[in-house]
């Protein structure tokens, strides 16, 4: 057995810098469910309130929950509902529907440990490349005996392999990171 549930007809959406001249409508019906946007259209926060001017503002100025993306929001779409159990199903369906980026309570969904796996699996063949190129550079072999006297290519060799793990270990930190937000 499916649940199906479908948001209210009754919305606005508008940009962040829109606020003041929909602030009125928000007066007017102050309740209801938001979904809050950036610039490229990604969800970055759902939430249910009964002051949508209060609430957006405090969003808009990176309070609470929303400190860590606050500077993000480009875009909001709100639905005007009056009833609080119903703000409080629709808030919870559109969290493990859409799955916005920083939604952290609410969330009956496990997305996150395939995406875990990549990034381990990554980290480990970047290091296992990092490892074969550190031994490369330190082993006898790392020139052919023919070449050995060629200053120039003993140097381009070394300041590539040098770059590509720079290279490399930018890529570790990136994914490192990528995982800590995942957690």
């Amino acid at each position: 057995m499916a649940i199906s549930i479908t948001l209210p007809d009754d919305k606005l959406t508008f940009n962040r810098v829109e606020y003041k001249q929909v602030k009125d409508t928000l007066k007017i019906k102050p309740s209801g469910v938001y979904f809050l946007y950036d610039v490229n259209g990604e969800l970055l926060y759902v939430g249910k309130t009964n002051n949508f001017r209060s609430r957006l503002l405090s969003h808009f100025r990176g309070r609470d929950v929303s400190k860590p993306f606050y500077r993000l929001i480009d875009s909001v779409k709100v639905y005007f509902v009056d009833d609080n159990y119903e703000r409080e199903l629709y808030e919870t369906y559109a969290i493990n529907t859409f799955i916005p980026t920083f939604n952290k309570s609410k969330t009956y969904y496990d997305d996150k440990s395939e995406e875990l796996f990549e990034i381990e699996e990554r980290i480990r063949e970047l290091e296992e490349e990092a490892s074969s190129i550190r031994e490369d550079m330190c082993s006898d072999g790392m020139i052919d005996e023919d070449f050995e006297d060629d200053l120039q290519l003993i140097t381009g060799i070394y300041f590539l392999n040098e770059e590509r793990l720079r290279a490399i270990e930018s890529e570790i930190k990136s994914l490192k990171k990528r995982k800590a937000l995942t957690l």
